[in-house]
């Protein structure tokens, strides 16, 4: 499955920033540095973020996240030049992405950022001379305007990790995060039985028990507590995996389930849309979150499946109350 190419939107930065550039692999490097145009393939089917024609100034900003080819898990890029131990994704011919070790490792002076947001919510900030594919060829970001196409990865192949965690608990922190919970142990509300029994389940597997919450619900809200007046051992992995009590606008995916194999990957996306997800009569399929970072990482995950999602900011008097995740 392929995404349209997105449309472009620079919006400078006014504050400078330290950019740092990861290099193109040798072969991408005699191949590109003659020609300013090339390649020509598809710009549907090609990735901006790691090959290009090669400019002195070209950089992306040291903030920016790639994903870790090896093990699927986040780095910022001033932190994989700083450790130069990173496998990332990099472009081949016929528009095909291939795990390779980066050829070098440069830094760059402090400039002025350009910050690039596509159609569908994708945003990088990047030196003014960074060139992007468009249907035109290679052009620097401090050109494009909001009529240019830029290419943008649909789907990242064979980018699962290895890791594996108990899938019970997997459930459970896509259940206990959810929009309508305070990450203390509240489930958010279940009216369905098989979801309920699912949860349920899932909290007993661990050795904890699901205690109702008194209020005017039907059926009742569920919190989970330990046995017996215990510590309670799902409430302690939430606090190991740093988000038991995180408010709803500041949660993230935890970092461990970028490396999850991709059986317990999909575990964890089908109870996050069986929470925060919606079914319109036309098919489109909503998620909405009050985090706008677990928004971007969501739409991430969902493109490791070939999902292509875009994402919306819903206002209210001028602030970002919650952000949807549309998947036509």
């Amino acid at each position: 499955m392929r995404a349209p190419a997105g449309r472009a939107t620079p919006h400078h930065v006014n504050q400078p920033g330290r950019g740092i550039a990861s290099t193109v692999p040798p072969k991408e490097r005699s191949m590109t540095s003659n020609d300013h145009d090339s390649p020509t393939a598809s710009a549907k089917k090609l990735t901006v973020w790691t090959r290009g024609p090669i400019t002195p100034g070209g950089c992306l900003a040291g903030d920016a996240i790639l994903m870790h080819a090896g093990s699927g898990w986040p780095i910022r890029l001033r932190d994989l030049v700083r450790r130069r131990d990173a496998l990332v994704l990099t472009m081949r011919d016929a528009s095909v992405l291939a795990v390779q070790h980066p050829a070098a490792y440069l830094t760059h002076e402090e400039v002025q950022l350009y910050r690039l947001t596509t159609y569908t919510g994708r945003s990088v900030e990047a030196a003014a001379d960074q060139p992007f594919l468009t249907r035109d060829g290679w052009k620097p970001v401090s050109t494009l305007c909001p009529s240019d196409a830029v290419a943008i990865v649909a789907e990242y192949p064979r980018l699962f990790g290895r890791g594996d965690t108990d899938a019970e608990l997997v459930k459970l922190l896509a259940y206990l995060t959810a929009n309508d919970t305070n990450s203390d142990g509240a489930a958010p509300p279940i009216v369905d039985p098989d979801v309920r029994m699912d949860f349920e389940g899932a909290v007993q597997a661990k050795e904890d028990e699901c205690a109702e919450i008194d209020g005017e619900s039907d059926p009742p809200r569920l919190y989970v507590r330990g046995p017996s007046g215990t510590h309670s051992k799902i409430l302690r992995y939430m606090d190991l995996v740093g988000v038991h009590g995180v408010p709803a606008r500041e949660r993230v995916v935890p970092e461990f389930i970028f490396g999850l194999r991709q059986d317990k990957l999909r575990l964890y996306l089908n109870r996050l849309f069986t929470c925060d997800g919606t079914i319109e009569t036309s098919g489109r399929i909503t998620y909405r979150t009050a985090s706008v970072r677990m928004a971007r990482q969501v739409q991430h995950l969902l493109a490791r499946f070939g999902i292509v999602s875009l994402l919306r900011g819903i206002e209210r008097n001028g602030d970002i109350e919650a952000v949807d995740l549309l998947i036509t």
